[in-house]
């Protein structure tokens, strides 16, 4: 089994670098949260990363009937 994991505001290729090479992971890294790449990627995703530039709201949550983690 993946589990699909979405980062944005430009996390680093070097923080994200032990998922991606980890097969139980696919990364997903989608910079720009108010995008329609976003919003698509989103409701796939099962972890979510973020850094200050994203705020996790009820609306957010609500789109991403997977999401299982929030860091």
């Amino acid at each position: 089994m993946t589990f699909t994991v979405l980062a944005t505001d430009g996390v680093s290729a070097e923080g994200l670098a032990p998922l991606r090479e980890d097969d139980r992971f696919r990364v997903l890294a989608v910079d720009d949260s108010g995008s329609e790449e976003f919003a698509e990627a989103l409701r796939e995703a099962e972890a979510l990363i973020v850094r200050s530039a994203t705020k996790v709201d009820r609306a957010m949550l609500e789109e991403a009937p997977r999401l299982r983690a929030v860091g």
